[in-house]
């Protein structure tokens, strides 16, 4: 006897691995017809992830499997771009509200280094409009941010009467530029994407603000930092942004990248206690990027709930893909969560290092605990208060595990991660080594942790 089964009736599990047979296309106008269909696709991971990289322009194939990681590297060459800023001069302002000349910028082909086809000028010049008349010299303070079609550049100008951080907001593609001011001392700056930036400052308080459509800057939210991570300066780590947050127009309505799945790292430049401190970046979108007033967050509101701190050594290399971090400690050390009072040792310590991947998607640390399958690898779930005997200042949970390759330190120059793939570089004698760990390569080994 053959019984008919409605597809709404199926258990959402089911429901949910249907779905992912669906192409993209297609299982977005299922969610737009159908608020169960849609509930179970918001509530799977890997749906949601099939989304975002197909919202990002990765992939236009039938199933997440067939996503090669050399297709991958292929869509995000596309933008192909080099940014090129030529030094700074000394700018003489012999009268107020003069508008000078600071300095250019360059847009070229990466492949080539001849200039890029999309942009309407080769070179763009960038303007400051200086208050006071006198001499002022104007600085760079990091590298260009570039995401999609925009471009921050953050810079300060060092005159009689002191020193300002500013920013100018580049449309490369158009050929717009636009200095802003920034009220904050910058200890950081991150560019979010093509809308958003955060700053923190000197005294501990991470500036969210938003671009609006004509460029200018807007603070939204300030989240202020446990005062035992403060620091004179902040490095950011994060996924690297290669293209725009643009939604494809067939996907489902306001559903865009999200940063739902993203993490950022913050990590203090200080000689006292060096720490990272990894942040859910859900906490830079939601209702208070709409607010017409700035709203300020105590540390205890978002803190605890949002982060996961650990002690940390200038040498221990990070880099961040999505949700995932990976980081290189000496053999034999874990990553160790505030307040535990031990120094990390420098990774030249031991005759190797191994590579640690902490992933932090708390819909896949939820799946993990709550479903046994065996077809997927064993994950070992850490939280701060496992490793720690006294007050913690925050708990988020992560997913722990360990590439058991062993690699030296002698000569290692930098670490990067791709979805699941590391490319490690060293410089030796004058020589470039590079090796790259695939997926398949990798073996990680959740034991290790432990």
């Amino acid at each position: 006897m053959t019984v008919a089964i409605g597809f709404l009736s199926l258990p959402t599990e089911l429901i949910c691995h249907i779905l992912f047979l669906l192409a993209p296309r297609d299982l977005c106008r299922c969610a737009m017809t159908c608020k169960t269909v849609q509930n179970a696709a918001q509530n799977s991971i890997y749906v949601q992830y099939k989304l975002e990289l197909y919202a990002q322009g990765f992939t236009e194939t039938r199933t997440l499997n067939s996503i090669s990681v050399d297709r991958r590297m292929s869509s995000l060459r596309k933008l192909d771009l080099v940014v090129v800023v030529p030094l700074p001069a000394v700018c003489i302002v012999t009268g107020a509200e003069q508008t000078r000349h600071i300095f250019s910028v360059e847009f070229r082909l990466a492949s080539s280094l001849l200039p890029h086809l999309d942009s309407v000028d080769a070179s763009l010049t960038c303007q400051h409009s200086f208050e006071e008349s006198g001499h002022y010299r104007v600085n760079l303070t990091q590298e260009p941010a570039i995401c999609g079609d925009r471009i921050v550049i953050l810079y300060c100008t060092s005159g009689i009467v002191g020193s300002n951080e500013f920013i100018q907001v580049i449309d490369w593609k158009r050929g717009h530029a636009k200095s802003y001011p920034l009220r904050e001392d910058v200890a950081g700056f991150h560019l979010v994407d093509e809308q958003k930036f955060v700053v923190i400052d000197t005294q501990g308080v991470i500036t969210l603000y938003t671009l609006q459509e004509h460029g200018s800057p807007q603070r939204r939210v300030m989240y202020r930092l446990q005062e035992s991570v403060r620091a004179p300066f902040y490095l950011f780590h994060a996924t690297p942004s290669f293209h725009g947050a643009t939604a494809c127009p067939d996907l489902e309505p306001g559903y865009v990248p999200s940063p739902e799945s993203q993490i950022i790292v913050l990590e203090t430049l200080t000689n006292a206690c060096p720490v990272i401190l990894v942040i859910d970046m859900v906490i830079f979108s939601g209702k208070a990027l709409h607010s017409e007033t700035p709203v300020e967050v105590p540390w205890s509101e978002w803190g605890p709930q949002f982060t996961c701190c650990f002690r940390h050594h200038p040498s221990h290399q990070i880099s961040v893909f999505g949700s995932k971090m990976a980081y290189a400690l000496p053999r034999y050390a874990l990553p160790r969560p505030l307040p535990l009072d031990l120094t990390p040792k420098g990774l030249c310590t031991d005759t190797c290092f191994y590579v640690h991947i902490l992933d932090f998607n708390q819909r896949v640390i939820t799946r993990a605990e709550n479903i046994r399958d065996p077809d997927l690898p064993t994950r070992s779930i850490c939280k701060p208060s496992d490793h720690s005997h006294g007050p913690i200042i925050s708990n988020c949970p992560y997913i722990a595990a360990i590439c058991r390759i062993q690699f030296s330190p002698y000569g290692f120059a930098r670490l990067f991660l791709e979805n699941d793939r590391l490319t490690l570089t060293w410089l030796r004698d004058g020589t470039v080594h590079i090796q790259v760990i695939s997926p398949a390569q990798m073996e990680v080994d959740s034991n290790l942790v432990h």
